[in-house]
């Protein structure tokens, strides 16, 4: 039997009450004349090349879903890891909900080695496991060994 997916998101289009402008960034990226986004797959890849806007899309979208522009959970919305904390873009684009999980999480591939070092800390951090109800060994979901 087939497990049936259903996306959180599933769409993204630019905001008709708040347009962008073509002339600046970041109404003057491609995408931004005509994006209209479906998701209706467990996965999407964002594929382009460097300054095409890929992260900044990313970015606004976290940011229409409650997430910190800098990666993480919930709870960590106004921690910045040296990113801006707005997105230029967010205001020009409307997020579409299937569902709004109580949970999520935005993990950005440029954080990554910002994850294994916290993962690393959290290892010989005596406290850190007195707080939560987590397993003595912070790696074991994630392949048993540092991330580095």
């Amino acid at each position: 039997m087939t497990k049936s997916f259903t996306p959180i998101v599933s769409q993204v289009t630019l905001n008709p009450r708040q347009p962008l402008d073509a002339q600046t960034f970041p109404g003057n990226l491609g995408f931004c004349r005509d994006l209209q986004l479906e998701f209706n797959t467990a996965v999407t890849f964002f594929v382009g090349e460097n300054g095409c806007g890929k992260s900044t899309l990313l970015e606004a979208i976290a940011v229409l879903a409650d997430l910190p522009i800098s990666g993480g959970g919930m709870e960590e919305t106004g921690s910045n890891h040296a990113f801006p904390e707005e997105s230029l873009l967010a205001d020009g684009l409307r997020l579409g909900f299937q569902r709004k999980p109580k949970d999520r999480y935005f993990f950005r591939a440029d954080t990554q080695a910002h994850f294994a070092s916290l993962l690393d800390q959290r290892r010989i951090d005596p406290h850190f496991l007195l707080k939560r109800d987590v397993p003595a060994d912070p790696y074991l979901a994630y392949g048993g060994k540092s991330l580095h």
